[in-house]
């Protein structure tokens, strides 16, 4: 219970995994906790990728004691 309970919570499905649910129940059917896993999975091809370069931290550094200057 607390696993389907986690799964609807993190796939923001609760009325999905609720109506499904319910469906089941009605056709007097068990719900397999691997399918519903892999029903309510997150869609990874819709995803972009992302691809971030990190600056060095001197620059980050140099950003603050420029900030500090103009606030003094």
């Amino acid at each position: 219970m607390l696993e389907l309970l986690s799964l609807a919570h993190k796939r923001t499905c609760e009325a999905q995994l609720d109506q499904l649910l319910q469906q089941r129940l009605d056709e007097r059917r068990l719900s397999d906790l691997n399918e519903l896993r892999a029903r309510f999975a997150p869609n990874l091809a819709g995803r972009s990728e992302v691809c971030v370069q990190l600056t060095s931290l001197s620059n980050c550094e140099a950003l603050v004691h420029r900030h500090q200057e103009v606030q003094a």
